[in-house]
């Protein structure tokens, strides 16, 4: 948390606290997880993208942080969206 000074009118001051967070993403574990996924067929995503929208960690993500399985979910979505399209 950062603290942020500034003035309103002298001799007036208000001190605001921000929270920040960052979370770093493993972009190269992400695209792995991703890839094995998808190596087991569409019916199987379908399913891992259900399991994973209901907040369940499937064997393949418990390695990944809360952020990295939301990252995981929107990637499968993108994917899967294209197959939807074609049909």
């Amino acid at each position: 948390m950062s603290l942020v000074r500034f003035q309103v009118r002298p001799p007036f001051s208000i001190a605001v606290a921000i929270k920040t967070e960052v979370t770093i993403l493993d972009t190269n574990t992400i695209q792995h997880c991703i890839e094995t996924l998808c190596s087991d067929g569409c019916c199987n995503v379908n399913d891992y993208i259900a399991r994973l929208e209901t907040g369940e960690a499937l064997p393949q993500t418990t390695h990944l942080n809360l952020a990295e399985r939301q990252e995981v979910l929107k990637e499968l979505k993108a994917i899967m969206a294209v197959y939807k399209t074609k049909s």
